[in-house]
């Protein structure tokens, strides 16, 4: 989790300056930001919640 959470990052701000770089603006990056965040959040709000229950121990 944390390595794709890292590749993640990395590949946030890299292509966010490659679309800088071809585009002279951050509209690209901007919107690429927006669609991915709600996906993402469509993809959490419709996950399955439900979790077997752990097992008590005392």
């Amino acid at each position: 989790m944390f390595l794709s959470h890292q590749v993640g990052a990395f590949l946030g701000a890299w292509l966010g300056g490659l679309s800088y770089q071809w585009s002279g603006s951050y509209s690209i990056g901007w919107i690429s930001l927006v669609i991915v965040g709600t996906l993402a959040a469509l993809l959490q709000l419709t996950a399955d919640g439900d979790r077997e229950p752990r097992l008590q121990t005392r």
